[in-house]
């Protein structure tokens, strides 16, 4: 480790253990906040590439429906902030109807992806998660009415064009992995539109906390239509799945409480770095050309509509990215 990387280490831990509560405050005129944010998206990119490839790693002795069920039960430690500050008010609901298509949505995407992941490899996945935001941005104009600028009908042609890179529709067969993987990316895009919806209704933190406590219940059911026990061998790794999706979505929250949105979100395709490296060390993965060329036109895509859905999201959630849970991500404080 040289003199120069060493101190920058030091910093990113730094940052990293005072996002998740463990280090000492700030000081004043520290770390600024654009590299802060930039830090903390990476850091949870890793976490949340890790717990996606640890759903494969477990495959082979517990089902990913399970996988799935425990993922969210671990996922419910990241509503306690929201518990602590607002009570009760955090679980009324105003909009009953709206929050139940909102969670049966999000258990059907969230079980899709854990199939995928045990069945697709994680690259092209990943890949392919990143049109999400391009079916919001589509949804956007076609269901809710928003005005869809030139640039955001570039990107979305951009971004088609980079899918098919990947996929080779007409030279490759479009297998049922990869088709599940692009229903669940438009799952993960109706989770952000039923959110936009809910805004209207319900304040974020009521979003966040009654997300979590009925997604949680009903992913159990297509848990328990597949259930076996998981061996003892595989508890060590199932926690660390849990523990290591927990870590990403709260690491990803106070990365978008510390910076804008426009200047951290393009780091969260670090995921697709991570996920590539895991891949390729742990489960002998190699992406062809085809799928690195196509992910980096979708991830430019990605980023020039992701920008433009920050801006105009409303004040206290921005677009989350394609995490296959799809927690809300707020942008207000839990201080």
């Amino acid at each position: 480790m040289s003199a120069v990387d060493r101190p920058a280490r030091m910093m990113a831990g730094a940052v990293v253990a005072r996002a998740l509560g463990l280090g000492a405050p700030a000081a004043p005129g520290g770390t600024p906040a654009v590299v802060e944010g930039a830090l903390l998206m990476t850091a949870s990119t890793f976490f949340l590439a890790s717990s996606n490839a640890m759903v494969r790693g477990l495959a082979p002795d517990v089902h990913p429906f399970v996988s799935g069920f425990f993922l969210n039960l671990a996922g419910l430690l990241t509503v306690w902030p929201w518990v602590r500050r607002e009570g009760w008010r955090a679980m009324r609901m105003k909009a009953p109807g709206i929050h139940a298509v909102r969670a049966l949505t999000g258990v059907a995407t969230l079980m899709a992806w854990m199939w995928v992941l045990t069945e697709v490899e994680l690259a092209k996945a990943t890949a392919l998660s990143f049109t999400a935001p391009l079916f919001v941005a589509a949804a956007a104009g076609f269901m809710m009415g928003e005005r869809v600028t030139r640039g955001r009908w570039l990107a979305l042609a951009a971004g088609f064009l980079g899918a098919m890179l990947v996929l080779r529709p007409g030279i490759v067969a479009l297998d049922l992995g990869a088709a599940v993987t692009l229903l669940a990316a438009a799952g993960m895009a109706a989770m952000y539109v039923t959110t936009k919806m809910l805004l209207a209704h319900e304040s974020a933190a009521s979003v966040i906390v009654n997300t979590a406590l009925v997604m949680t219940p009903l992913s159990l059911v297509p848990a328990l239509a597949v259930w076996s026990a998981p061996p003892p061998s595989m508890w060590a790794l199932l926690a660390a799945m849990g523990l290591a999706g927990t870590l990403g979505r709260v690491l990803l929250t106070r990365a978008l409480q510390v910076a804008d949105a426009t200047s951290v979100m393009p780091f969260d395709f670090g995921r697709l770095v991570f996920i590539a490296i895991i891949g390729a060390l742990f489960f002998g993965e190699r992406p062809d050309l085809w799928t690195v060329v196509g992910s980096l036109v979708i991830a430019a895509a990605a980023v020039l509509v992701t920008r433009a859905e920050a801006r105009a999201a409303p004040p206290a959630i921005v677009p989350p990215p394609a995490t296959g849970d799809q927690q809300p991500c707020s942008r207000t404080t839990d201080r």
